[in-house]
């Protein structure tokens, strides 16, 4: 991010051809990310651009998920992941596309998709209200083995957590 934003100096190397492919001529220069332009916008211009826009697509599935529209919510939520899987808001995401088949009464669609966050996200800050979700959602499937065993886990790993309150 510090290079991003012009704050250090970025390290480039030059490309060379050779008959056995690419190879590095081992130079070193240093710009700033300011001097650094693509298609006209500087790298920080672009990070900005591309951090603007996943942050106004994840506000306008959670506007459609506020306002109950939650099959388009889903679908909003789904390219927001897709298309941005790494990024800081990808598990809350997730989560909502789980909540949305949960508040449509679909619990059989909504267990994987909180399962979704627990694996694949699993450092987003949703993952104990995902697992408690699951639980609920394996006890209205007719799973209270499983439900059970869920909630002992996320007793175990969220003890004293106020998501365990619900």
């Amino acid at each position: 991010i510090d290079n991003m934003s012009g704050n250090k100096p970025l390290k480039v190397k030059p490309v060379t051809a050779s008959q056995d492919g690419l190879r590095s001529s081992g130079a070193v220069s240093t710009l700033k990310a300011q001097d650094v332009a693509i298609n006209g916008s500087t790298v920080q211009e672009k990070v900005a651009i591309t951090l603007d826009e996943a942050i106004g697509r994840f506000k306008k599935g959670v506007g459609l998920f506020k306002i109950a529209k939650y099959s388009d919510a889903i679908i909003e939520f789904n390219k927001f992941t897709e298309d941005y899987p790494e990024h800081v808001l990808a598990g809350s995401a997730q989560y909502h596309v789980g909540e949305s088949y949960y508040m449509m009464g679909q619990h059989r669609l909504a267990a994987p998709e909180y399962e979704k966050v627990v694996t694949s996200f699993s450092s987003s800050p949703r993952v104990s209200s995902a697992m408690v979700r699951l639980a609920e959602c394996q006890s209205h499937n007719g799973n209270a083995k499983e439900a059970a065993n869920t909630v002992a886990i996320v007793k175990d790993l969220y003890d004293g957590s106020p998501v365990l309150d619900k």
